[in-house]
């Protein structure tokens, strides 16, 4: 009889994890206004790129991010060496009840030395400022990640426009991409930029790219860090594309694609070997995908995500609350309302 009870409840918890019938859960993060702050972007990634959108009208802001920008080296003489009779007397210590001298003993042994162990750091901020008249505000404003897609969007109303703008991080392509769209002709002007948040990167522009490169150094952690190169392509329809002399400009375009990649020469193989070839890499990603038709990526990112998020899915409750902000959401809840699909919601956020 308990068995039976039992599979009954491990039976119900399962069906809990599948969306019954009747209207699916609006899978979206959404906001009415740009963030101020990192903790309140938007995240999008494929596992080696990232970036954080801000949605900002005027100055979006994109924090870009990639796995292996490190700063640090190598360095054969990291560890404390310390055996294992070493071990065995630590233990005996504690076994004895001898904690302080335990503590001061793993403090000075159990641990790296404090040299070049290094950190991660983040890229740095692709800024596009936007050429918007004076004065002039905006409406409609609609931030949001759907996470059915992870497809990343800012939608609002200015100066007698509708302006879309959407952002992937491609797994198949392995790099950002950046959609800009408008729907009155040639109403997207705006200057691309990097601020690379760092001393000593080497920013070019040519043609329709925005290059940097440097070393990710961070001497407070060490000496040392990976050898970077990072890449944006610009593509549009119509209008101009002006060369800067440490970014690009584009003017009186009605959509825009932006490509952004970045490589180090990390090799996870043999880290004593870096790789040589990381910006041919870079380049040759760059130059795939922004040859490739955006709806083609799209559909294509999709296709790879879903794959891998839609094998779960949880729905709690009704979802009445959609309409309203998740943040407006969040802080009614923190205030005491009952919002179930908010937390499922999270789950699969």
């Amino acid at each position: 009889m308990k068995n039976r009870n039992l599979k009954f409840i491990l039976v119900s918890c399962l069906l809990s994890l599948v969306a019954c019938g009747g209207k699916k859960q609006s899978l979206e993060l959404w906001y009415d206004t740009p963030a101020d702050e990192w903790m309140k972007s938007l995240p999008i990634g494929n596992g080696r790129l990232g970036a954080m959108v801000y949605g900002g009208v005027e100055c979006e802001r994109l924090a870009l991010n990639e796995s292996t920008m490190w700063s640090g080296e190598y360095d054969p003489e990291q560890e404390i060496p310390f055996g294992r009779e070493r071990l065995d007397d630590l233990r005996k210590l504690y076994f004895d009840g001898d904690l302080p001298k335990g503590h001061s003993i793993a403090h000075d042994y159990l641990r790296g030395v404090k040299r070049s162990f290094g950190t991660h750091l983040p890229i740095g901020d692709l800024r596009l400022e936007f050429e918007c008249p004076v004065g002039d505000g905006y409406a409609d404003y609609r931030r949001c990640l759907n996470l059915d897609e992870a497809v990343a969007s800012v939608t609002f109303h200015k100066s007698g426009v509708n302006f879309c703008r959407e952002y992937i991080a491609s797994n198949p392509k392995g790099v950002l991409i950046f959609r800009l769209t408008a729907d009155k002709d040639k109403a997207i002007s705006f200057t691309m930029t990097m601020d690379m948040l760092r001393e000593g990167a080497l920013i070019k522009s040519r043609d329709n790219k925005l290059t940097f490169e440097g070393q990710a150094l961070f001497p407070k952690q060490g000496k040392g860090g990976v050898m970077y190169f990072g890449c944006i392509a610009v593509r549009c329809e119509d209008g101009e594309i002006v060369v800067l002399p440490e970014g690009l400009r584009v003017s009186d375009a009605t959509s825009v694609t932006i490509v952004a990649n970045v490589r180090t020469d990390y090799n996870h193989v043999d880290c004593e070997t870096p790789i040589t070839s990381y910006k041919e890499e870079c380049l040759a990603l760059v130059d795939e995908a922004i040859a490739t038709d955006y709806a083609h990526m799209r559909q294509e990112h999709i296709a790879d995500y879903s794959s891998l998020f839609s094998r779960v899915s949880l729905q709690l409750g009704d979802d009445t609350r959609s309409a309203l902000t998740t943040e407006a959401r969040w802080h009614a809840m923190k205030g005491g309302a009952d919002d179930a699909s908010l937390q499922a919601l999270f789950f699969q956020y």
